[in-house]
């Protein structure tokens, strides 16, 4: 039994390594400046948001990037093609799957910004922001 267990931990240990060694292997930028959706909204309120990237390597890298399969390659961005690539929403598309409002702003799932954010708070866990102007932060 001893040794059944010894071999299930060595082998954990040694795909947690191989991942880590392949995540370090990729070039992963400690900021982001997010503005796919700039041009392509008349939303007012609408800014860019500067995505502190590293602080959020911790959660790891599936919470963001739920569709990255092929871990030999860097996870595509959100906005790519065939993910949230809806970029000028209005109205009832802004909570279609495919839109990049959605991707950011769904308040429920745990893959959005908005939604991991409100779900941390609810956990009285250090969160991120919630009010709009905290990321959408003018003028920066």
């Amino acid at each position: 039994m001893k040794r059944l267990l010894l071999s299930v931990v060595v082998c954990a240990m040694a795909i947690c390594l191989y991942d880590l060694t392949s995540l370090n292997a990729m070039k992963m930028p400690k900021q982001i400046l997010m503005n796919a959706c700039q041009g392509k909204t008349k939303n007012p309120v609408y800014a860019p948001v500067d995505f502190p990237h590293q602080k959020h390597i911790r959660l790891g890298c599936n919470v963001c990037h739920h569709k990255w399969t092929n871990k030999k390659n860097p996870p595509r961005t959100c906005t790519s093609s065939g993910c949230h690539d809806l970029l000028s929403a209005k109205g009832a598309q802004m909570m279609a799957q495919n839109s990049a409002y959605n991707a950011f702003h769904n308040r429920t799932s745990k893959h959005s910004c908005l939604g991991c954010h409100k779900l941390k708070k609810k956990e009285h866990v250090a969160a991120g922001p919630i009010a709009c102007n905290k990321c959408h932060i003018k003028n920066k």
